[in-house]
């Protein structure tokens, strides 16, 4: 059983390294898309390993070796890696458009966002027609100010409450002795926070009142 696991792992290992040899004599012979120089990579895992704890200095690193521009692989995303201002100046001059268009996720395609969202759509007639009226019609002086009093009305009584709010913390607090729940100590209390879109804490924290002054 044993011999059957490491006998399948071997082959699938020799298979992958073939299967990248050849692909890579392919391109070398001039049938793949001419691509800038990089550092070999490994099978599957591409460069991964040669980015190592701080990629930014690894990446300084090649450009002695392979120029301004950098082809990576890692793992199975193919990147383009720029070091130098003036490559980056002359890429979005002269090829802007080939990198307008963001990668999309699997998520954002089964939701279809990529067919409606400014955010996301491919750049072409579509989103240049969007984005003119979001520039024009949307987010302007005139329609921001229309919706004011909408905004207003929705939030009358937040200004009030923001003053009042301490008000009332201060008058529990000053009215009344606090203390802490019966399962929970100060050797055991939990002060760590879980974050999202507001912060609370990672175990409740209860206060309970024992008398009033």
């Amino acid at each position: 059983m044993e011999w059957s696991i490491v006998s399948s792992v071997l082959l699938a290992i020799v298979i992958t390294t073939t299967i990248s040899i050849l692909s890579r004599r392919r391109k070398s012979l001039g049938h793949g898309p001419k691509l800038p120089p990089g550092p070999p990579g490994w099978p599957i895992i591409g460069n991964l390993f040669d980015l190592g704890s701080m990629p930014h200095r690894s990446l300084a690193d090649l450009r002695p070796k392979y120029g301004e521009v950098v082809w990576l692989k890692l793992g199975a995303i193919n990147t383009m890696a720029v070091l130098s201002s003036r490559a980056a100046a002359e890429l979005f001059r002269h090829h802007d458009l080939s990198f307008a268009t963001r990668a999309l996720t699997e998520t954002s395609r089964a939701h279809d966002y990529h067919l409606s969202s400014v955010a996301l759509a491919p750049y072409g007639a579509y989103w240049r027609v969007m984005r003119r009226l979001m520039t024009t019609e949307m987010f302007v002086g005139r329609r921001v100010g229309e919706t004011a009093p909408l905004r207003r009305r929705i939030c009358a009584g937040l200004p009030l409450a923001q003053c009042l709010l301490h008000f009332v913390l201060g008058s529990l607090i000053h009215h009344f002795d606090w203390r802490l729940d019966e399962k929970v100590s100060r050797e055991t209390m939990d002060m760590r926070d879980r974050m999202g879109i507001v912060a609370r804490k990672l175990e409740p924290l209860f206060a309970v009142p024992t008398k009033c002054l």
